[in-house]
């Protein structure tokens, strides 16, 4: 009786080098899904510069978009832009974490999270935006994407599957106006490619 013996319980692959790598010397910014979460706390932890989602996690691509256009503006956030909920004020912007009790203090650290990250913007070399899903939620009341929807009733947002074409024309836009806050980003994509290089 013969008996074959694995080698391995794994599979085992051979990623190709990419063109371009990270230092510790490049400035980052993640934002997206879970994933830029995970990957952007390893970084973190391994002393990278890096701004790891300014706005929480992020699960669609319009809601990045809204995200990165924000930071471009500067534009901080009013009481008109929070909300109260369960008991505690939101924004449909963030994720969460960044809601409280105290409006005062949800918009004090919504809007120095905002200008942190919009200095660092300026000097970012590398971008990595992970898109979580094409499925949106519209507030019926403003007409707007919302990122959370923070518990509030199903029954006040209309559902929408986003269009590959519509998402690459909101990011066509959007990193032709990267181009004039930054001076060397690439931008990579999910499959590993760089999508997009901005040298001014």
């Amino acid at each position: 009786m013969y008996i074959r013996v694995m080698k391995a319980f794994r599979t085992e692959i051979n990623p190709d080098k990419p063109n371009w790598t990270l230092s510790h010397h490049d400035q980052i910014l993640m934002m997206g899904s879970c994933f830029s979460e995970h990957i952007g706390n390893r970084l973190i932890h391994n002393l990278y510069n890096i701004d790891c989602n300014p706005f929480g996690i992020l699960f669609n691509p319009v809601s990045i978009a809204a995200g990165i256009q924000r930071l471009i503006n500067q534009e901080p956030y009013t009481i008109e832009d929070l909300f109260v909920q369960n008991g505690l004020w939101h924004s449909f912007d963030h994720h969460g974490k960044f809601s409280g009790t105290d409006p005062v203090e949800v918009l004090e650290k919504i809007n120095l999270q905002l200008a942190q990250s919009a200095a660092h913007l300026k000097e970012t070399n590398r971008l990595f935006l992970t898109f979580g899903t094409a499925r949106v939620y519209q507030f019926l009341k403003t007409g707007r994407v919302v990122s959370n929807c923070h518990k509030v009733p199903a029954n006040e947002f209309q559902v929408q599957l986003l269009r590959v074409g519509d998402v690459v024309r909101l990011y066509t836009r959007i990193l032709q106006e990267l181009e004039q806050v930054t001076t060397d980003l690439k931008v990579r994509s999910d499959t590993g490619k760089t999508v997009h290089t901005a040298i001014r």
